[in-house]
């Protein structure tokens, strides 16, 4: 066996082999070679423009994964497989991705995050586009397989009544191309494209400046729904439709995400800490470059010891904290609390972004690996196989509204110490917050509030605290045994008259 040179399985639809490309792409430039992609007859053509693949055509049904491994067998036993299929007659993969997109891209066994790397076609041949008018284009794609909109024609005459006198609004279904990637001539100069889950949802990669209006089925679990990307400026789950037309129709005629929002990222550090320190926390920023290009990232180091207010053992507070960034912050614009050695799963901003346009606040529990064991950064939550969930949390988001909201229903706790984190999870998921799964984890290691527990001083405030809010508000420190529809049952709506600390 030739263990340099791979041949990838991808059966099809056009849709997941789009999504693989650029991992063959980039897997062929690394090591030199054209590889080789085995793809249904029915879907073939679709790498006709790429120079960088070489087609084998599997001439039967494209869920007949197992017949197509032993057709590879039979015929290319020198080459090692790569088999990216997800789904299949008597065939199954286990799901450890958050969706089918992410789980292809993780079989590619590509070390580079998804969504850093964009589709392209460099055999295409290059179209040109003419237009009766100079008015800019909104494009839809409403028809699909896998995924159908129901009301399709009632969504499109509604783009239409609403922005068709502004913009050329052109169905896709209606236009004519002779391959899929043809479609490209038109992003290109499109002003928005609103597509559902189907195969030009995924050429859109090919256009990383076409802004995206996303319509995603929420009629099966969320694995069978396609990732989030850096150019969608919304993503709309297909029984969020009808009432998010409005917001849809303002997305589409400004071409950027509506609200329009920045993300302020804060933790806290301070001068002269340990090598050993400095080493994870070094590995977690460079985790933190969220991918995206509709929401700006403004990062915040909280250095304690430029600060005159701080804890008696010289820790600061949570809430000076997030009233640093708060302050430079829209009502709309997100605010993001992390300890600083805590790293990002690639692929996190599209979750925050998901979370927070629906329930305004989310928290983490992060997953640990043993003291020195990551060498590098994950590519995907997959990865996280071999770490240990942990039940505190090292991170939230949430909208500066709900600060606002809740800010008085927080304690004035110290950061770094015991419980700040619990209690924080607790008025999250008081206020109908939701958890953001498998996005961040870390390197295992003694902290400072674990040595001398019972005698650390910033443990005592907060534990005492934490036993009031208790008392106020309901709740408990294994809130994570608590199911969500349980959670209205645990704790106490009201607001009690003391509750400003």
């Amino acid at each position: 066996m030739n263990s340099k040179k791979k041949i990838f399985i991808l059966l099809g639809r056009t849709g997941d082999v789009l999504n693989l490309l650029p991992a063959i792409e980039y897997e062929g430039k690394i090591n030199n070679y054209i590889p080789k992609v085995v793809v249904a007859k029915e879907y073939a053509d679709v790498l006709d423009g790429c120079s960088y693949v070489e087609k084998v055509v599997f001439d039967g049904d494209f869920r007949n994964i197992n017949e197509a491994l032993r057709f590879v067998k039979i015929n290319y036993s020198t080459y090692k497989v790569v088999n990216c299929t997800v789904y299949g007659k008597n065939y199954s993969v286990e799901k450890l991705c958050s969706s089918f997109t992410r789980e292809i891209w993780r079989l590619s066994g590509c070390p580079i995050p998804q969504n850093m790397l964009a589709l392209t076609f460099d055999k295409a041949e290059r179209q040109t586009v003419s237009l009766a008018n100079n008015k800019p284009i909104i494009l839809l794609t409403l028809k699909g397989t896998s995924s159908p909109l129901s009301n399709e024609v009632k969504f499109a005459n509604f783009i239409k009544e609403y922005l068709g006198n502004e913009f050329n609004v052109i169905d896709l279904s209606n236009v004519r191309y002779h391959k899929i990637y043809d479609m490209i001539a038109l992003f290109s100069i499109a002003h928005v494209l609103i597509a559902i889950d189907s195969a030009p949802l995924h050429l859109a990669n090919a256009v990383p400046t076409l802004p995206v209006i996303s319509l995603i089925s929420d009629n099966k679990e969320s694995w069978y729904q396609s990732a989030w990307r850096p150019n969608h400026i919304m993503r709309v789950l297909y029984s969020e439709i009808e009432n998010k037309m409005g917001t849809i129709i303002e997305a589409a005629r400004t071409g950027k995400a509506v609200p329009k929002r920045e993300i302020y990222f804060v933790t806290s550090s301070a001068r002269g800490i340990e090598i050993e320190t400095k080493r994870r926390m070094d590995l977690a920023l460079s985790s933190r470059l969220l991918e995206t290009n509709n929401v700006k990232i403004k990062y915040t180091c909280f250095n304690y010891q430029d600060y005159e207010r701080k804890s008696t053992e010289g820790m600061p507070y949570v809430k000076d904290m997030i009233d640093f960034i708060s302050g430079k912050a829209e009502d709309d614009d997100i605010l993001m609390i992390c300890n600083a050695d805590v790293c990002f799963i690639p692929g996190i901003t599209g979750k925050i972004i998901h979370a927070i346009d629906r329930n305004d606040s989310a928290y983490f529990h992060r997953w640990d690996m043993r003291p020195g064991k990551i060498r590098k950064l994950l590519v995907s939550e997959a990865e996280l196989k071999g770490y240990k969930w942990y039940d505190g949390s090292d991170a939230f988001v949430f909208t500066k509204r709900w600060w606002i909201a809740n800010r008085e229903i927080f304690p004035d706790m110290v950061f770094g110490r015991e419980y700040w984190d619990c209690i924080f999870r607790n008025v999250i998921k008081r206020s109908e917050g939701v958890e953001i799964h498998k996005a961040i984890y870390h390197e295992k290691h003694n902290g400072y509030w674990e040595i001398n527990k019972k005698d650390n001083q910033g443990n005592q405030e907060n534990t005492i605290l934490a036993l009031e809010w208790f008392r106020e508000f309901g709740g408990k420190t294994a809130d994570w045994k608590y199911k969500p529809e349980e959670w209205k049952q645990v704790y106490k709506k009201e607001i009690p008259a003391n509750a400003d600390n």
